[in-house]
């Protein structure tokens, strides 16, 4: 055999092999030193380089902001903004170890001279820190820019073998922080939805104990930061992880900044409904107290562009705060820290009566459309059709259902002779002929509308933070033909909050589609739901357009609007909650632990004290509504012995409103 020897190739391939040897020398020594590094800021906790120098290499991302919009502008309008400081901490338990062997003098003088302090003050701080059992102590809560390029060059170079600093041993009891400020520009304005970020850190197991932003520890699993401001409500405590971004390493990786939340509610419109809120307060409030709050909330709905339905535009809650001075005002006023638009369920009353007849006109329509032979006698559910009316009893009428008997009655007492229809148990608000209606219809079949068609007893598509979802106990009693429809068609015995309202009313007023409300834009387009029919909802729009034309009883006081047509109804509830029990200072009793003394108070035994709740829900225009609005207060002109009305106490407010909003959105004008 003849061997070829080629040295050309042999040196290629020699000049491969050496390439590959080079490639593979530096990836292990990347990844020794990677271990290393890891090693030494996670493991090595009593050496030089601790755990607490770790938390000085975490880059925290900037936190995002929130913005609201301004639609006549066509800009952003931002609810918040960050500032930033360094502040000094120090690990008062390292320290007290290291003074065992170096002189607080010694050190005293050396993080004097960084900070460019007077040894006096430095000292006296050092002396607090060292009564402080803990690992994490401030020291300085707030110095300027040049201090901190100075403490963190110190700080870097005390790594260092044989540096100035080393010897001091910095870096396992000396830190600092880059902290956020975070400032509400608008003040008050839109606070409840906007929520507010705690000042101080949160340590990572209370976050995670208290279930307050802990997904925002799991995304910062790989850099966990030791400690994380919170958001403790609304937007600020709901997104309070993808505000804040993912932390980062120095010399690895780099934070990803905090996502921002654009709002859908407009500037202009917000201000306008919490002024309005604040004017329903004083004008309904009196010498034994005020209104306990107020609520505006405005949905826009029938936008050709199905990325902007269901949209917010005003949710405005009173009493308010100022984020800025939180601790402050939750100390004086707590009930200002609620969204009474999203957190509080309450028994809405009347205005829960367009939708009882919806239901039964929709059951009547679909029934007809399956057996056009189908008649009363023959199946309930046509028993409620477009021509049905009912014969009312002066003082109140007895009903049955199954074994129970109960009298209903209408409000003030009032009878209503000539058989009413359905218009007319609209516009006058007639509590028998809800419940002569419900005879008709199944729990089950009213659960299915109120339940799964209206969304009752389900947080809204906005999934707020601390949003309630109402209380519908009442809906799944007994079944069947129960005496629980007809309290459940005049809006007692069940809970709900206003912004379930609104999305309860949105096929009542879109031709019977549904989409879910929003408070936050995005581009999704989300298809609509048809859950009534159009003829359904074309009815119960023109009987609450008759309650606005016609007023109370074909003769009572108009809500009309300059230019729009416009449908409403009003709802006065009666409350049955408990009351705390007045010294005779007037100041509640307490009990031994410190709580307050309450005694229960039904429903008569508020309606003698002049309690109710007060809500009024209508749309605008009247052939293709564009904004639905609700307002509601609650207990205004506390304690009076006259009746008052929601019509009464919100129709000039809501006029108000509406009239804005349709004018400043360019709505085009009926008439």
């Amino acid at each position: 055999m003849v061997s070829r020897y080629n040295k050309n190739s042999y040196n290629e391939l020699e000049l491969k092999l050496y390439k590959k040897n080079v490639l593979y020398i530096v990836c292990s020594l990347f990844i020794i030193v990677l271990v290393g590094y890891i090693f030494k800021i996670q493991v090595l906790s009593d050496s030089k380089i601790s755990s607490f120098a770790y938390n000085q290499d975490i880059i925290r991302p900037h936190r995002g902001q929130i913005f609201m919009q301004n639609y006549a502008l066509n800009t952003p309008k931002s609810l918040t903004l960050s500032n930033y400081s360094t502040r000094v901490i120090v690990n008062p338990n390292n320290l007290k170890k290291l003074i065992t062997k170096r002189s607080i003098d010694d050190l005293n003088q050396a993080l004097s001279s960084i900070l460019s302090y007077s040894s006096k003050l430095v000292r006296e701080r050092l002396d607090i820190a060292l009564t402080q059992n803990t690992q994490y102590y401030i020291l300085f809560p707030n110095i300027d820019n040049n201090i901190a390029k100075q403490l963190k060059a110190a700080l870097n170079e005390s790594f260092y073998q044989g540096s100035d600093y080393n010897k001091y041993e910095f870096t396992t009891w000396l830190g600092y922080e880059d902290v956020e400020l975070r400032v509400y520009p608008e003040n008050n304005l839109a606070s409840s939805v906007v929520g507010y970020l705690s000042d101080n850190f949160w340590a990572n197991e209370d976050i995670v104990k208290e279930k307050r932003c802990s997904n925002m520890i799991e995304n910062n699993s790989v850099y966990q930061a030791n400690g994380y401001k919170v958001g403790l409500s609304g937007i600020e405590g709901k997104y309070c992880s993808a505000l804040y971004g993912v932390n980062g390493m120095r010399g690895v990786s780099q934070a990803k900044q905090g996502e921002n939340i654009n709002l859908t509610i407009d500037y202009n419109i917000q201000k306008e409904a919490e002024r309005i809120n604040e004017k329903i307060l004083l004008e309904n409030s009196n010498s034994k107290g005020k209104p306990k709050n107020v609520v505006s909330l405005i949905v826009e709905i029938n936008n050709p562009d199905q990325t902007k339905n269901g949209r917010v535009l005003a949710m405005a809650s009173n009493p308010s705060f100022n984020p800025n001075e939180y601790s402050k005002e939750y100390e004086s006023k707590p009930e200002a820290f609620l969204n009474y638009a999203t957190d509080v369920a309450y028994e809405a009353g009347s205005v829960l009566k367009p939708l009882m007849v919806g239901t039964m006109l929709n059951e009547y329509y679909l029934t007809k459309e399956q057996d056009p032979t189908a008649t009363c006698a023959t199946n309930k559910k046509v028993c409620v059709g477009p021509d049905w009316y009912f014969n009312d009893l002066c003082g109140g009428k007895n009903y049955t259902y199954g074994n129970e008997t109960i009298k209903i009655k209408n409000y003030n007492g009032n009878c209503f002779p000539g058989n009413p229809g359905l218009k007319e148990v609209l516009r006058d608000s007639i509590n028998t002929g809800i419940a002569d209606m419900s005879k008709n219809i199944t729990t089950e079949s009213l659960r299915s509308y109120f339940g799964d068609k209206f969304g009752f007893g389900s947080v809204t598509g906005i999934k707020a933070y601390n949003e309630s979802a109402g209380n519908i106990r009442s809906m799944y009693d007994n079944g069947g033909y129960n005496i629980n429809n007809a309290f459940i068609g005049f809006g007692q015995g069940f809970t709900n909050t206003p912004v379930q309202l609104a999305q309860a009313y949105i096929p009542i007023v879109t031709g019977g589609f549904n989409y879910p409300i929003k408070y936050i834009e995005n581009k999704d387009s989300i298809a609509p739901q048809q859950v009534l029919k159009p003829i359904t909802s074309n009815l119960v729009k023109g009987y609450m357009a008759a309650t606005s034309n016609e007023g109370y009883n074909g003769t009572g006081a108009k809500l009309q609007l300059d230019g729009y047509g416009n449908g409403t109804k009003t709802g006065t509830a009666q409350i049955s909650t408990s009351l705390p029990i007045k010294g005779p200072d007037g100041k509640p009793q307490l009990d031994e632990k410190g709580k307050e003394k309450r005694v229960w108070c039904d429903y008569n035994c508020n309606s003698e004290k002049g309690l109710y709740e007060h809500t009024l829900v209508g749309f605008a225009p009247v052939n293709k509504p564009r904004f639905l609005l609700i307002m509601k207060v609650s207990e205004p002109r506390p304690y009076e012995s006259a009746n008052t009305s929601a019509n009464q106490v919100l129709s000039k407010p809501w006029k108000e409103l509406m009239q804005y909003a349709l004018e400043y959105m360019q709505t085009p004008r009926e008439y």
